[in-house]
């Protein structure tokens, strides 16, 4: 038994790492980014719909996507076991891959495995969908390095298949460029394989190049079909246009570039562990901590001290020249890895969304950093700090997790709330807003769900319906509204899918994490200290694209959103402002009632004006005034609320009750005319 435990150890340790930094929140997790628009492509245009979206500008990573989405379906959580799977497995083939080259060198390895599994720089593990074709390709270079090394010194008849089956995982860089950089490391693997032989420098250089010619080969191939045959459909070589026109400073400005994309990936990455979390989270975070210090140390006790013992026998030279080939052979792998985004000018951040770059540098600065610390630290306590390293990383992607969780929380929260106040919307509706408080979906993205909730048995290429988010779609880059007037065409495409309509099918929303969501209207330009790009477009939005009966109410497609949740505040703020749209005040009271009975507050005065209309018309002024004096303490409002009043006034069926509706404008404060 303990024979059969010792050659499995580091596959479940590594499993146990990963399910501690990306599985825990993985129940509360959704779709995010581009997860929408493959989902929804396919549920759109059938089986090859995702394939159509990635296609436009990686056509080979279509087999992929098509397949994985056929098989998973349209929920959130076979995605997001099946990206776990994929991220585990690329820390075990790292392991084995290492395991080859350096042979007496299993604690480094390990670590270096460990903390390639677990790279604080990249922070996009739960956008699972978007992701499974980098990891299914990372998973599969990872596989070609392996099934190389093995075919070296191998049999003739094993070494032919071993080969053919590299080189057929090595085509997948076809799939996506990302980790084109790091075929540099076959060579150099190849070299340091062979040192097994004791050959001679150039037996054994000859040697490396006979091993090394057919992924070469499928390296070339790749080269010239994405340079000559598919160019350059998104991002073009910007910088070699430069370097011709000006080279000096093209390069110069090169330099810099790489310095400061080392120093991200190096240090910045690295420093954004030491982030404490918020007070809800600390009691999680100090159990994670705990947790993983207490397994790695058991971990390294129970199968790597003897290991460990051994390294320590060694001289310092020995210790030295491991460190020094890690950190000169991860230099080199990050520096090959920053090819493809240098050259086309993709930048690389630390944060959201450019920290999907990061990925091909992830196995050179890992390399780096165990072997700064293996330098830096006596050997009694390298395992110790590597374990706390893991452990406050592990406590970083707990607090990342949680980002996640609340994105996901309020994406659900939105669409719920937006079907409540809209159960039916006209075609050619284009829904937009400034400032929306979610960061890891583009207004593409949203248009995915928006459509799916609308319009579920739509199957045609032509959407019905455009989520535009201002910041973008207005003054910017990347226009949708050329003017702000009623009656101007309204065109956007995106990718192979198209919509087409004009400015008087706009309705304006706003969305704040503290608030409801806020479907407005033109009078709702009072409202003090609305985005300028609302409060601009405010005149265009149209509440009678709002269908208030429709033969079947919208629902968010509940294979994704699950079901209904729980009646809150924002339900019943919806409800009565869909009633008072239609003039309905006896809904919007018994709907003001049923929120009393649940105690239901809420954090936003400005939804307590429709209450505050209903009960007018209700002739419940004693309620009407007791909500207007709370609404009137925020300055900001005063002016809707008085605008409220002005319509109050202005209706027929109140003008028995002149003198209480002046009573309560005069006390708070609307000077009516007398």
């Amino acid at each position: 038994m303990k024979k059969y435990l010792s050659k499995i150890p580091t596959p479940l340790y590594l499993l146990f790492i990963t399910v501690l930094a990306y599985g825990i929140y993985i129940p509360w997790f959704g779709f995010y980014g581009d997860d929408w628009s493959y989902i929804w492509y396919q549920h759109l245009l059938g089986f090859g719909g995702a394939g159509d979206f990635a296609a436009y500008d990686r056509p080979f990573s279509a087999l992929y996507y098509n397949i994985v989405i056929a098989l998973l379906g349209e929920s959130v959580l076979p995605y997001q076991i099946f990206v776990l799977f994929l991220r585990w497995l690329s820390g075990v083939l790292l392991w084995l891959v290492l395991k080859q080259v350096w042979k007496n060198h299993p604690v480094e390895i390990f670590w270096t495995s460990t903390l390639f599994l677990i790279f604080p720089g990249f922070g996009q593990q739960p956008i699972a969908v978007e992701y499974i074709l980098h990891f299914m390709v990372l998973d599969l270079f990872l596989l070609s390095l392996w099934g190389m090394n093995k075919s070296i010194n191998s049999q003739k008849k094993k070494y032919l298949w071993l080969t053919a089956v590299s080189m057929l995982f090595s085509s997948s860089v076809f799939a996506i460029e990302y980790f084109f950089g790091l075929e540099v490391l076959r060579p150099i693997f190849i070299w340091m394989k062979l040192a097994e032989n004791r050959l001679g420098w150039k037996q054994r250089l000859k040697k490396t190049v006979l091993y090394w010619l057919p992924y070469l080969a499928v390296i070339l191939l790749f080269c010239f079909w994405r340079i000559f045959i598919f160019k350059f459909p998104t991002y073009g070589p910007g910088l070699l246009t430069e370097i011709r026109l000006h080279p000096v400073p093209a390069l110069a400005g090169l330099l810099v570039r790489v310095a400061g994309d080392f120093k991200t990936i190096l240090l910045d990455s690295w420093q954004a562990i030491l982030r404490r979390p918020q007070n809800d989270l600390m009691l999680v975070y100090l159990s994670i901590l705990a947790g993983s210090l207490v397994a790695g140390s058991l971990f390294y006790f129970t199968f790597l001290k003897k290991e460990d013992q051994l390294l320590r026998q060694r001289t310092e030279t020995w210790q030295q020249s491991w460190s020094l080939q890690a950190i000169l052979i991860g230099l080199l792998s990050m520096l090959a890895a920053g090819i493809p985004f240098w050259v086309t000018g993709i930048p690389l951040e630390a944060k959201f969304p450019w920290d999907r770059t990061s990925l091909p540098f992830m196995l050179g600065a890992c390399l780096i950093m165990t072997a700064i610390l293996k330098w830096v630290l006596h050997p009694r306590f390298y395992p110790v700090g590597l374990c706390c390293l893991v452990s406050l990383t592990l406590g970083w992607h707990l607090m990342n997790a949680e980002v996640y969780r609340e994105e996901w929380d309020h994406l659900k929260s939105f669409y719920w709330q937006l079907t409540w106040r809209a159960p039916g919307l006209e075609p050619g509706t284009v829904i937009m807003s400034d400032q929306i408080p979610l960061y890891k979906i583009s207004d593409s993205g949203m248009t995915a769900p928006l459509n799916w909730t609308y319009a579920p048995d739509y199957h045609d290429r032509s959407l019905p319906y455009k989520v535009f988010d201002l910041d973008i779609r207005l003054d910017g880059n990347n226009v949708g509204l050329e003017k702000l007037e009623k009656g101007v065409p309204v065109t956007h495409d995106f990718r192979t899918l198209f919509f087409t309509s004009d400015t008087d099918h706009a309705l304006v929303f706003l969305d704040k994490r503290e608030s409801c969501l806020h479907i407005l209207s033109p009078l709702d330009a009072n409202v003090e200290g609305l985005p300028n790009k609302v409060l601009r477009t405010l005149p265009l939005s149209n509440l009678d694209l709002i269908v208030t009966n429709p033969a079947r109410a919208a629902v968010p497609p509940s294979a994704v959103f699950g079901s209904e949740p729980q009646h809150n505040w924002c339900y019943f703020y919806q409800k009565a402002d869909l009633a008072r749209q239609q003039k309905e005040w006896g809904t919007v009271m018994e709907m003001w009632n049923q929120s009393q009975v649940g105690s239901w507050e809420t954090k936003d005065l400005f939804e307590l004006i429709p209450f505050i209309e209903g009960a007018a018309h209700q002739k419940d002024f004693e309620l009407a005034e007791n909500l207007s004096v709370r609404v009137s303490q925020n300055i900001d409002l005063r002016n809707r609320l008085c605008e409220s009043w002005n319509q109050i006034s202005a209706s027929g069926d109140l003008s028995s009750e002149v003198e209480k509706i002046l009573s309560i404008r005069r006390k708070i404060d609307c000077n009516p005319s007398e």
